[in-house]
C-alpha cells in the first residue's frame, strides 16, 4: 500500500513532464528563438542607429537643413561647444544655419560604440572636420568626440534627441 501513495505523484510527474516535453516546444527552444529574435532586432535597430551618423556627415556636408533636422526628434537638444544649448528643431535649424553662414565644413565621423536598451540608444564616436571659413582666413582642421542619445519614434524610425561634442585640440586663438 505504501508503494501505491508514492507512485502516484511520480506517474503525475513523469505525465506532465511527458506532456510538456515530448511536443519538442520546451521552454529552451521558445527562449532561444526569442532571444534569436530580439538578436535580429538589436541587428537592426543597432543599424538604424549607426545610419543616423552617415545622414549626419551627408547633411552637413551638403548644407542640407531639411535633412538635418529630418535626424532630430521633436524637443530635441543639440549642445555645441562654446554656445549655449541649441533647444528643440527652431534653435538646432538656427545653429547649423550660423555655422554654415560662416564656413563650409567637411565632416567625417567613426561610431565607437552603440548601446541599446529598449527604446533607447546611446551612440559615441570621433570626428575629423576641416573648417573652411567663408572669410578669407586659413582652412583648419579639428579633431574630438562626441556622444548622443537616441530615441525609438512612434513609427519605429530612431532619432536624435540629445547630442554633444567637443574638439580634443586646444582652442583656437581669436584673430
Amino acid at each position: 500500500m505504501q508503494r501505491s501513495r508514492h507512485f502516484a505523484p511520480v506517474l503525475f510527474v513523469g505525465l506532465f513532464v511527458c506532456a510538456t516535453g515530448c511536443t519538442g516546444e520546451t521552454a529552451e527552444t521558445d527562449g532561444a528563438t526569442e532571444a534569436a529574435e530580439e538578436a535580429g532586432m538589436l541587428v537592426q535597430d543597432e543599424a538604424a542607429v549607426r545610419e543616423l551618423t552617415t545622414s549626419f556627415d551627408l547633411a552637413v556636408n551638403a548644407e542640407n537643413i531639411d535633412a538635418m533636422l529630418a535626424r532630430y526628434a521633436p524637443g530635441a537638444v543639440r549642445m555645441n561647444p562654446n554656445v549655449p544649448a541649441a533647444a528643440g528643431l527652431d534653435a538646432i535649424r538656427e545653429s547649423f544655419a550660423t555655422v554654415w553662414q560662416t564656413s563650409d565644413n567637411r565632416v567625417q565621423n567613426e561610431v565607437a560604440d552603440v548601446r541599446i536598451s529598449g527604446d533607447l540608444a546611446v551612440v559615441r564616436g570621433t570626428y575629423r572636420v576641416t573648417v573652411m571659413p567663408t572669410n578669407g582666413e586659413q582652412p583648419y582642421d579639428d579633431s574630438g568626440k562626441w556622444m548622443a542619445a537616441v530615441e525609438r519614434q512612434a513609427d519605429g524610425t530612431w532619432k536624435s534627441v540629445w547630442e554633444i561634442w567637443n574638439s580634443d585640440l586646444p582652442p583656437r586663438p581669436v584673430q
